[in-house]
């Protein structure tokens, strides 16, 4: 059979085909964020009452300065939390063009329970599977980030976090909202890190492991672990997967975009049975 020009033709087309095709499918498995601005006191609300409720709570106001000063830091606590996701390549997060007016729609301000399907809708036309907010206690320095999914508008995940005294001055909140972005996508998309091997170890347990997550998953040097591994278990007559935990651990150095080194805090000897075994291992962030 004679290969001719068009034959070739016809397989390259098909080759790109299917990368096209598996391109799809591996952006389909990012989770796409839309950020809200975060809910901030209007200078009409100042010079009307002198008075500015957030989240509920009325505080007195003597300065119109001061909601200057706050804004300013509530859109510095927003690009935080935009840095954690677009940092992070499970998400992507949706153009902040396309969120301004959404996050302008009163329909937002009605729960906190669920967003309002008109909302809902809005969302999904910017191509939202999850909308988060922000918001901000003035009076006890208390942020609040809230995600929704798309789905069906309800609540995926929420943490409160009291920031530190003095917060409009130069005192760190990068961290404690790092941590706080954290706790929610552990909540809302729990996240499985590969053991890739041993580092470190005696003849009897395991000290140092390299694990599959870096700067791209939000790792920090002293974030703790567990340390688990999968089983099947027969509950009511059907067979279900639980995550045991087999052992903890401490972050030790995070090496590049992919790649950190743990220290086995417990159990080293359970471990290096397991990798020994050819187990497979994950890791995983504690929730506390």
């Amino acid at each position: 059979m004679k290969f001719s020009y068009r034959h070739l033709l016809v397989l390259i087309f098909i080759s790109l085909s299917l990368v096209s095709v598996i391109s799809a499918q591996g952006e389909k498995k990012k989770k796409n964020i839309g950020i809200l601005d975060f809910t901030l006191p209007t200078n009409k609300d100042v010079r009307d009452s002198k008075s500015v409720n957030v989240l509920g709570v009325s505080i007195a106001t003597q300065d119109e300065t001061d909601i200057a000063k706050l804004r300013m830091r509530m859109e510095s606590m927003q690009s935080i939390v935009t840095e954690c996701y677009t940092k992070d390549n499970r998400f992507t997060v949706v153009d902040r063009r396309a969120t301004e007016a959404l996050s302008k729609e009163r329909e937002l301000q009605k729960s906190e329970v669920f967003m309002d399907g008109y909302v809902v809708e809005q969302g999904k036309s910017i191509g939202a599977d999850y909308l988060l907010r922000g918001l901000y206690e003035a009076n006890t320095s208390s942020l609040t980030l809230t995600l929704y999914s798309m789905e069906d508008g309800k609540v995926a995940s929420k943490e409160r976090e009291v920031l530190k005294s003095g917060f409009l001055g130069n005192k760190d909140i990068v961290e404690p909202i790092q941590e706080m972005v954290r706790r929610l996508n552990n909540t809302a998309f729990p996240l499985l890190i590969k053991v890739v091997e041993a580092k470190e170890q005696s003849k009897t347990k395991v000290k140092t492991c390299l694990i599959a997550a870096g700067t791209n998953r939000g790792l920090r040097e002293d974030m703790e672990l567990d340390v688990k591994i999968r089983e099947e278990l027969e509950v009511d007559g059907e067979m279900q997967v639980y995550y045991k935990t087999v052992a903890t651990a401490e972050v030790e150095k995070v090496e590049d975009l992919n790649f950190s080194i743990i220290s086995i805090k417990e159990n080293g000897d359970v471990l290096k049975q397991l990798l020994d075994s050819k187990t497979k291992v994950f890791c995983t962030f504690q929730i506390k």
